[in-house]
């Protein structure tokens, strides 16, 4: 961030402060070591503009120092926030190496959400390690990777883990199904298309937050609660538009340091566009579905094409 947020943007009047009191949790995403070197991720910190990051591949030294601004906001939330997620290599074992390396209980590991990845994070939590899975692209793909997060704390709980102590986020990137959609719709011939396009990741996200609330309502959910585990939170890959845009508890977004100043510059609230919008979100699916475009076949399609994330985010 070239200049920081002034301070009525972070003190409820402005847009930072209005997400914040939505329950939105901003984080700094792709961040690098010229972000750690010229104190970017620790003025953004001292200046209440976000409360966590996502790592670009950075050397463990590197993520350690992350942690380390970040700790404060980690001790100051009892671990709600301040968390630096971070990319291991491609091996399996190497989600545990990068743990180890780093050595700080605010360090999340990141795995994609193939069938082994999402096994690797289950490991993970399993050994008390925090995951960042991702990224999905729509509620299926969001409910198997809340699955590994439940079998994940249910290992560690039998182990006699303190599972306060581990946390999940999962990245949905509804801007990718989104752009995938409206290319879709863009080769159609039906009047009703033109008014489809932009609306599918909004609908994405709100079948998505429905379905997290669905699962924190289930009986496995409160099984693991009693045992002091965190909800895991979906972390929208997303510009200032859609995080201005994607609003609803308990939720992350994770934005570039431009796209972070963008936001508090020039953003502006909407309030919960989420909760209770399922029915909404359902409507547009249905259209779709009349237009001959599968919903959850094309987020599926979409994941198995490894999903590209946007600048930003890691």
């Amino acid at each position: 961030m070239s200049a920081g947020p002034s301070s009525d943007e972070n003190d409820g009047s402005g847009v930072l402060g209005q997400l914040a009191a939505e329950g939105v949790s901003l984080w700094l995403g792709g961040l690098r070591h010229g972000h750690l070197a010229d104190g970017t991720l620790a003025r953004a910190v001292a200046e209440g503009a976000v409360r966590g990051a996502v790592a670009d591949p950075l050397p463990a030294e590197d993520i350690r120092g992350a942690c380390d601004v970040l700790r404060e906001a980690f001790a100051a939330t009892h671990g709600k926030d301040g968390w630096v997620s971070a990319a291991p290599g491609p091996a399996p074992e190497a989600a545990r190496s990068l743990a180890d390396a780093v050595a700080r209980p605010n360090v999340l590991i990141r795995t994609d959400a193939s069938d082994e990845g999402l096994a690797t994070a289950a490991d993970c939590l399993a050994r008390g390690i925090g995951v960042h899975v991702g990224p999905v692209c729509g509620p299926q793909g969001y409910a198997a990777a809340a699955d590994a997060y439940f079998h994940g704390l249910e290992r560690a709980s039998g182990q006699g883990r303190d599972l306060t102590a581990v946390a999940a986020v999962v990245q949905v990137d509804v801007d990718r199904l989104g752009d995938r959609v409206d290319a879709l719709l863009a080769g159609s011939a039906d009047p009703a298309a033109g008014a489809l396009r932009g609306t599918a990741a909004l609908a994405a996200a709100r079948l998505v937050y429905r379905t997290h609330d669905e699962l924190l309502g289930s009986a496995r959910w409160r099984a693991l609660v009693a045992h002091g585990a965190r909800p895991p939170r979906p972390l929208w890959a997303t510009d200032a538009r859609g995080a201005a845009g994607l609003v609803g508890w308990g939720t992350v977004s994770a934005l570039s340091p431009a796209a972070l100043e963008d936001l508090a510059r020039h953003g502006s609230a909407h309030g919960d566009t989420l909760t209770c919008g399922h029915r909404a979100a359902g409507q547009v699916v249905a259209e779709l579905e009349r237009l001959g475009i599968p919903f959850d076949e094309t987020a599926r399609s979409v994941e198995r094409a490894g999903c590209p994330e946007p600048a930003g985010v890691a």
